[in-house]
This record gives structure tokens, sequence and C-alpha cells, in this order.
């Protein structure tokens, strides 16, 4: 359900004719994310501890949460017209 909704939301929310830059933008911070911090995660255990590496993986979630959370204001969806029947 989230990549459908999120996919959705970003198709709605890009301007006109931007929507594959839009998804290209949205894909790469995602996997960079994730290669970042597999990396920072790695570093972190093998330097510091698990631990710490955890550690950080929730103050990073609560901080996406809280960032997710405040952009909700921006977000506007149109009613869906829905055809019943057909």
């Amino acid at each position: 359900p989230y990549f459908s909704c999120n996919s959705l939301l970003l198709g709605d929310q890009a301007p006109s004719g931007t929507t594959t830059e839009a998804f290209a933008w949205h894909s790469s911070m995602i996997f960079g994310g994730a290669a970042l911090g597999a990396a920072g995660a790695g570093f972190l255990v093998q330097h510091v501890s698990i631990t710490a590496a955890l550690a950080v993986t929730g103050v990073a979630g609560v901080l996406t949460m809280l960032s997710a959370l405040g952009g909700r204001s921006r977000v506007t969806v149109a009613p869906a017209s829905v055809t019943m029947g057909g």
C-alpha cells in the first residue's frame, strides 16, 4: 500500500510536465539514502558499537517522520471522481 499511495501522491503533486523528473528524484533519494545509511551503519558497527548504529537509525527515523508530518500541510489532494458500473 505504501508504494501505491506514494506513487499516486507523487504523480498528482508534480507540476504538469515534470512527473518523470519527480519520480527520478524520488528514486534517487530513496536509493541514495539506503546506500548512505548502510555505509554509515556499517562504519558505526565496526568503529563504535551496534548500539550506536541502532540509536542513529532510531533518531533518523524520528527525524524523517517529523519531516514528513511537517510537509503534510503542503500536500493537496483533489477528490477523485469515480464512476461505478460501466
